[in-house]
């Protein structure tokens, strides 16, 4: 799997220049929703299956990872970059960690461990569709701002 996110985030990372961040971002998004997939399709003896799952999955995982730290760090005035990644990073992690276990957990008692992944999928989507509402830190038209303000105009 880090074998994946390795080659995700290096070949995404590429792509999300070309593209933007927004984006590459929901491509991003939409690579998670395909790795849900590919683990609900594992069934037991598939060992071949697996491991290209897992290679696919940490790839999709190392391409959203790239999009959504690319994101944090043009939402945040180049001031205070460091500060603001630690701060996005830290709450999406706490994110996952808390949500969606408590999501896997009480969905695989339900539907299985290998389907509860797909709980994660209304996530994803419903962060994808508050894509388009983000307004990124442009350094540009901030400073900018700061001549007008500076000169009183």
């Amino acid at each position: 799997m880090n074998s994946g996110v390795f080659v995700g985030s290096l070949v995404f990372g590429l792509i999300s220049d070309r593209i933007g961040t927004k984006r590459a971002l929901i491509v991003g998004n939409l690579l998670v929703i395909v790795a849900c997939l590919l683990f609900a399709s594992i069934m037991p003896g598939q060992v071949v299956w697996l491991m290209i799952s897992i290679f696919l999955i940490g790839a999709f995982q190392g391409a959203q990872m790239t999009s959504l730290l690319r994101m944090y760090m043009e939402l945040s005035p180049t001031t205070i970059g460091g500060t603001m990644f630690a701060t996005y990073t830290s709450i999406g992690n706490a994110g996952m960690a808390i949500l969606g276990s408590l999501t896997i957990s009480i969905v695989s008692s339900l539907v299985g461990a290998a389907h509860s992944m797909l709980s994660v999928i209304p996530y994803v989507i419903l962060a994808s569709l508050i894509i388009p509402l983000m307004k990124l830190y442009n350094p540009k038209e901030a400073n900018r701002k700061m001549i007008i303000a500076v000169s009183g105009e």
